[in-house]
C-alpha cells in the first residue's frame, strides 16, 4: 500500500493513505507494514508521538526492521529527544556500534536506493572517522535525491570546511540559505558564511 501512496501530492492523498493503513492495522494486526504507513502519515504532518507509537510497533513486530528504526530515530530527533535517537541509531560507543550503524545505513540505501536518510547516516559514519570524501560522496547522494533538504546543504558545507575546500563550503552554506532564509537551518548557515568570510 505504501507504494500507491508514497508520493502524496495533497491533504487528500494524505488522508486516503492514512485510512488505508488504518484498515491494514485492523486486518493485519500482526504485519508491521501497516504500522509503519501510519508512522509515516503522522510524521508527514508533524504528530510526532503518535508517529513514534506506530513505529515502535512496526519495530515490536518486526525488531530486524531498519525501516522502523530509522522512523525512529528520525521521529526522536525531531522531538529533540536525542538519548532515544542514539538509542535507535546513532548510539556508537565503540568501533563496532560505528560497524553496525554503517551496515544499518549500508543496508537501507540498498533496499529504499531512493530514500535520503540511508545515504545521509552512512555519511554521518563516514564523517564520524573522517573519512571526509566518502562522507561528501554520500551526502551529495542524499542531496540529489532530496534537493529541498536543507540538512544536506549544511552537512556538505561542513564536509567540506574539513576538506579545507571552503570554496565549495560557501556555495552550499549558500543554497542551504536560498532554500530556508528563515528556515530551521538558515543561523548556522549565516554564521557559517561569516566564518568563512576569515578564511
Amino acid at each position: 500500500m505504501g507504494l500507491y501512496y508514497e508520493k502524496k501530492e495533497n491533504a487528500e492523498d494524505d488522508k486516503r493513505w492514512y485510512q488505508i493503513s488504518t484498515l491494514a492495522t485492523e486486518q493485519y494486526p500482526n504485519d508491521p507494514q501497516g504500522f509503519k504507513d501510519a508512522g509515516g502519515y503522522w510524521a508527514d504532518i508533524g504528530e510526532w508521538q503518535k508517529a513514534r507509537e506506530s513505529f515502535e510497533k512496526a519495530h515490536q513486530l518486526d525488531p530486524k526492521s531498519v525501516a522502523a528504526l530509522i522512523g525512529l530515530g528520525q521521529i526522536s530527533v525531531e522531538m529533540k529527544d536525542f538519548v532515544n535517537a542514539r538509542t535507535y541509531y546513532e548510539k556508537k560507543e565503540n568501533a563496532e556500534d560505528d560497524k553496525r550503524w554503517y551496515q544499518i545505513a549500508t543496508l537501507a540505501t540498498e533496499q529504499y536506493p531512493n530514500d535520503p536518510q540511508g545515504f545521509k547516516d552512512a555519511a554521518g559514519y563516514w564523517a564520524d572517522i573522517g573519512e571526509w570524501q566518502k562522507a561528501r560522496e554520500s551526502f551529495e547522494k542524499a542531496q540529489q535525491l532530496d534537493p529541498k533538504s536543507a540538512v544536506a546543504l549544511i552537512a556538505l558545507g561542513q564536509v567540506s570546511v574539513e576538506m579545507k575546500d571552503f570554496a565549495s563550503a560557501r556555495k552550499y552554506y549558500e543554497d542551504a540559505l536560498k532554500l530556508e532564509p528563515n528556515g530551521h537551518y538558515a543561523q548556522t548557515a549565516k554564521e557559517a558564511l561569516r566564518k568563512l568570510k576569515k578564511k
